[in-house]
């Protein structure tokens, strides 16, 4: 290469680029399927409501876990380990979203271990008044561990059904959770 004469090593650099073009197109082509296609996340859709998950969430066989006649869809993401529900139950009258927060309190009071009332708040979810109550008590993992949980509990009347929506993680992880289950939230629609 030394001794080439300047169109000499413009060919050689132009056979290079050539070469480096053919292997970057294809490169890239790969990469925006991968961004598109692969890495989305979940859509779930029933006759009553639909929602999307971040990439990286998979459903959790209800069957398996015998939560089938509790819950509606349940879904998961780990590293760390965070889920989220929908339930839903027939309402003989309106609900009152401003009094469920005393209930809810002395029912968690009642039921779990070291239970704590974290927040309170109103919200729309598409379009349709949300109550958001947030808490944290001691519970017993699958594998018999004790663990502190953070949960972020949205409930929502439709007509005649209210639906609850759950998002939780470890107390430790829920920093990390929350704009995943503010994602999910936000792409909630009901039918």
């Amino acid at each position: 290469m030394r001794n080439m004469s300047l169109f000499q090593k413009s060919q050689v650099s132009g056979r290079t680029l050539l070469l480096v073009s053919a292997l970057a197109v294809p490169l890239l082509v790969l990469a925006v399927w991968f961004f598109f296609f692969f890495n989305r996340g979940l859509a779930f859709s029933n006759d009553q409501f639909s929602f999307k998950t971040p990439p990286g969430w998979h459903y959790l066989n209800l069957e398996e876990s015998g939560l089938e006649k509790l819950i509606v869809v349940k879904v998961y993401q780990n590293n760390p380990d965070i889920t989220f529900h929908v339930s839903t139950k027939l309402a003989l009258n309106s609900i009152n979203l401003a009094d469920l927060p005393k209930e809810l309190k002395a029912t968690f009071e009642k039921e779990v271990q070291k239970f704590e009332e974290l927040g309170i708040g109103f919200q729309k979810i598409d379009d349709q008044d949300a109550l958001r109550y947030e808490y944290r008590y001691q519970a017993t993992g699958s594998d018999g561990k004790v663990f502190l949980t953070h949960q972020e509990m949205f409930i929502v009347q439709v007509g005649a059904q209210v639906f609850y929506l759950v998002g939780q993680a470890a107390d430790a992880d829920y920093k990390t959770a929350r704009p995943k289950v503010s994602r999910i939230i936000n792409s909630f629609r009901f039918k």
